[in-house]
């Protein structure tokens, strides 16, 4: 007679419903875990780049000890050359017209920043190439130059990249061709009008000091200049690449968006209108350039409005807002060292309504533009206690 097996052989495996239900486990908890991975990760770089406009507005500080004024937002007196290498005030008139003034190539907030941000050497090479007679100027036309006459092409130090000067959570700009920078400075709350006339030339009708980083062949601030106290100042916020992704609108630059008397409301009324024609890679591409499109900012539309320009390219009269990657709002350095985040709902006054008219160009006393106009106004006599 066989003997009965009383100890059955066990399972070897999971039957397919158990296997289903541990994936659909997994799943769940990487749902969960991803998103605070990104969180985390994110936290990191607004704290990164946090500390990178804390250290810009130490440096301005540091600058400010050493000359006795901050640098210029554009335009530097001792800087200040066109791309023939010529003086910059040849030809220039005391209203800043000339007829060589559509050529001149300016330098930005940045460059005289350089020795106090642990980039002297990179500054000195600025400073040699300037000397030598062989300056280039920041542009996409000039990626080398020759020190000496006839000699070997070298890379124009302005297409060195400042690894500081870039927000971590906007990258996607990055060329390997020109130095990009996130970082900008305030020129304030009233938008520079410049027409180009018939003989190619360039008439500044109007040059704004409202804020602490102007023209420097024009005006210069000290901290005697910042009336409105340094708490409640802006010096730098930051403002997205240029992507290159079509309709993209952070990092973008509306064209052919308003005229020179048209109010500001109209660049903020196209919020999220994507039939508009757009630049798309200029905003911030050049950290040497002084222009609005690369290196300046206003507070007149609040934090991830849109930038527009006035003409056909970036380069015509933009208004160019604050705005980053960073979830509702921007970062910004304030005069007295201190970094804070911006929110895209900040009281920026009457920035939307487009029955408020342009400020006029001699605009005294305070803001339109609430308390986000405020403060970029550094003598307008307002209080900023609403943030």
């Amino acid at each position: 007679m066989r003997k009965m097996n009383f100890y059955q052989k066990g399972k070897n495996g999971f039957t397919l419903v158990e296997l289903l239900v541990v994936i659909a486990i997994i799943g769940i908890l990487i749902g969960l875990l991803l998103p605070a991975v990104q969180a985390a990760r994110e936290a990191a770089r607004r704290m990164s780049c946090t500390n990178n406009l804390k250290q810009l507005a130490l440096a301005a500080h540091n600058h400010h000890d050493t000359y006795g004024t901050f640098p210029a937002g554009y335009c530097p007196q001792n800087w200040a050359i066109d791309k023939f290498g010529d003086n910059l005030l040849v030809n220039w008139a005391a209203d800043g017209s000339g007829s060589d003034y559509y050529q001149r190539e300016l330098i930005s907030y940045l460059v005289p920043l350089l020795p106090f941000i642990e980039q002297a050497p990179l500054y000195d090479s600025i400073k040699s190439m300037h000397e030598s007679g062989a300056y280039v100027p920041p542009t996409v036309d000039y990626k080398t130059y020759s020190p000496s006459a006839g000699g070997a092409l070298e890379p124009s130090p302005f297409t060195y990249e400042i690894s500081n000067v870039l927000c971590p959570s906007d990258s996607s700009g990055v060329s390997d061709d020109f130095g990009a920078i996130s970082y900008r400075a305030c020129h304030g709350d009233v938008l520079d009008r410049r027409v180009i006339v018939a003989n190619n030339s360039m008439v500044t009708n109007y040059v704004s000091d409202r804020g602490v980083f102007s023209r420097g062949d024009k005006t210069s601030c000290s901290m005697g200049g910042i009336s409105d106290g340094t708490s409640n100042t802006i010096f730098f916020s930051e403002a997205c690449l240029g992507s290159g992704i079509s309709r993209a609108e952070k990092g973008g630059i509306i064209l052919n968006a308003f005229t020179t008397s048209d109010s500001p409301a109209v660049c903020f009324n196209y919020k999220g209108d994507d039939t508009l024609t757009m630049d798309t890679s200029s905003s911030g591409m050049f950290w040497g350039q002084g222009h609005f499109t690369y290196t300046m900012f206003f507070t007149i539309l609040p934090p991830n409005s849109p930038s527009c320009a006035q003409g056909d390219n970036a380069e015509q009269n933009p208004l160019i807002s604050a705005s980053s990657n960073h979830s509702g709002g921007a970062n910004g350095a304030l005069a007295d060292g201190s970094v804070r985040f911006f929110s895209d709902t900040i009281n920026a006054g009457s920035a939307g309504d487009l029955s408020i008219p342009r400020p006029a160009a001699t605009l005294a006393g305070q803001s339109i533009y609430g308390v986000w106009g405020a403060l970029g106004s550094r003598n307008g006599g307002e209080s900023s206690s609403g943030l």
